[in-house]
């Protein structure tokens, strides 16, 4: 094959996306951090179904059309740091082979540096041994093929070669990777998507039954949404030890995104699932229903989304608004009361797309509008996103993490130009010392720790700093490493996985080793970490 078509290209695209849709959860095992946020693989394989969607919608005879809508699919729909990389690697191979109706050898090589160069610019701090290094190897492969060759199969054959061989190289780029035992996850998303790609180059065969699978696929998907549940009970056992093996051996049959917690008596369990009296029947094995809580996902955000736009339609327009994302009613909230007009629900498990924040701030009746990400996985989402705005101005203030985003909220100044309060919300991300406490997933070696599943992870400025076994403990040492001499106030919130009365033992120890600190106590309800801490 000497070339490749419209009808090839889009082959291609969707079977890429199969065949990392296949092995997604893989990837996400593949997530360093030991803390239940695994979400390169499906993060990178919802952005790559976008670009899938909108090559459906067209039906050019062009190459150059289809990967127009592969770029603009995939930027609208990039989720997390890998996605955001993956959507710019689209858009610069657009960029490289525009105007062409077909593409050989050469143009499909060039198409692929050009999408390197893109992505590299993309990214205000490139780090070797990422997806990028991969997408680097894999691209100079292909050009130097291309100079050899014009069989569009053997190009594709060295560029998938030449990814594999540096992906089992990032390891020795990046020691985080080789202490774990991993390779990027990232660059792995990317090496299947190549591998889909030339599968489909191997085909005689121009049809879309990969496409047509594809397609139902989503269709099921969107069935599942309709009546997803999230439903989250303690259970009171006897052997916690065991009802927690068994759960975590049985939730993801019954649904996705699953959580099992033992302590003491009591085991913790949270999943979505379509069907949540399999989940109950299953959890009423090991002992007494102690906590029931099964909410309709689809009501709920419906729910939400109609207050939104109804508050949309009702607001006056004013000069300056705020869209933040987080989980947790609590934490939504603080940030409403501090002036936040949408908050979107996400943050460590559920990246925000950047079609998502695009619509959120679609629903702010405002000239100029500030974002706040909370997540340093959703910062280049939102970036991508003030870039395709174009009726209003988005600011993205680089916030990391809840905390942070919580004081650059305090640090606006009502009345002050815009880029005086960019500058002040800025500097209030710098005046706070950020904490947060979780739990492991995996046994892992980092940062001279050796952690083993379901230790206690206390985390500084998004550091691990302390690894235990009890959970009091473990955050009492996290204040003690946040808490300086300058430290005025130490603010405590807590998750859905903790109590108030245990937030209340936290205020009481800051108390009596540091009276001269004062203490505040919230509901954060947030996923995942028992509690999110912050220092000022």
């Amino acid at each position: 094959m000497n070339s490749i078509q419209a009808d090839k290209f889009r082959q291609m695209v969707v079977v890429g996306a199969n065949k990392l849709e296949e092995n997604k959860k893989m990837v996400d095992e593949m997530n360093v951090f030991p803390v239940p946020d695994g979400d390169t693989g499906t993060n990178m394989s919802l952005t790559v179904t976008s670009a899938v969607k909108e090559v459906l919608g067209s039906g050019s005879d062009s190459v150059s059309d289809l990967a127009k809508a592969v770029s603009s699919g995939a930027l609208r729909g990039a989720r997390g740091n890998s996605g955001v990389i993956l959507s710019q690697l689209f858009r610069g191979f657009y960029k490289g082979i525009k105007g062409s109706n077909d593409i050989n050898a050469v143009a499909f090589a060039t198409g692929m540096q050009k999408g390197v160069e893109t992505a590299y610019k993309a990214v205000m701090k490139p780090k070797e041994g990422t997806i990028l290094t991969v997408a680097k190897g894999a691209a100079q492969a292909a050009v130097e093929e291309a100079l050899k060759t014009d069989d569009m199969v053997e190009v594709m054959q060295a560029v998938v070669r030449a990814g594999e061989e540096t992906l089992a190289q990032t390891p020795e780029m990046l020691p985080v990777l080789k202490d774990a035992g991993v390779v990027d996850s990232g660059g792995q998303g990317l090496v299947l998507i190549y591998e889909g790609f030339l599968d489909a180059l191997k085909r005689e065969d121009n049809d879309l039954d990969a496409l047509l699978a594809l397609q139902k696929d989503d269709k099921a998907q969107a069935v599942k949404q309709e009546d997803e549940y999230c439903v989250e009970l303690v259970i009171e056992t006897s052997d916690a030890g065991k009802a927690q093996q068994e759960l975590e051996g049985f939730l993801p049959t019954a649904g996705e995104k699953s959580i099992v917690i033992a302590e003491g008596k009591k085991v913790s369990l949270h999943v979505h699932t379509k069907d949540p009296g399999i989940v109950l029947t299953k959890a009423r094995e090991f002992g007494s229903l102690t906590l029931v809580k099964v909410e309709n996902m689809r009501l709920s955000h419906n729910h939400v989304l109609n207050l939104q736009q109804k508050q949309k339609a009702e607001a006056p327009a004013k000069p300056v608004g705020f869209v933040t994302i987080s989980a947790g009613e609590g934490l939504a909230q603080i940030f409403q009361q501090l002036g936040v007009d949408y908050v979107i629900s996400g943050g460590q498990t559920m990246n925000p797309s950047t079609d998502d924040i695009i619509n959120a701030v679609d629903q702010v009746n405002a000239k100029d509008i500030f974002v706040l990400p909370n997540n340093k996985n959703i910062i280049l989402a939102a970036q991508q996103a003030e870039k395709l705005v174009k009726d209003k101005q988005l600011h993205v203030i680089p916030t990391r993490n809840i905390p942070q985003g919580i004081s650059a909220m305090i640090s606006y100044m009502p009345g002050e130009s815009v880029d005086d309060n960019i500058a002040g919300m800025t500097e209030g991300i710098d005046n706070v010392v950020s904490g947060s406490v979780t739990y492991a997933i995996r046994d892992t070696s980092m940062n001279g720790f050796t952690i083993q599943a379901n230790d206690i992870l206390a985390l500084k400025n998004e550091d691990i700093v302390k690894v235990g076994k009890d959970l009091k403990e473990t955050t009492c040492q996290l204040l003690d490493s946040m808490i300086g001499e300058g430290t005025s106030i130490v603010t405590i919130y807590y998750g859905k996985d903790a109590t108030q009365d245990q937030a209340e033992e936290l205020k009481a120890y800051v108390a009596q080793k540091y009276p001269q600190v004062e203490v505040e106590v919230n509901e954060g309800g947030q996923p995942i970490y028992y509690f999110l801490l912050s220092a000022e």
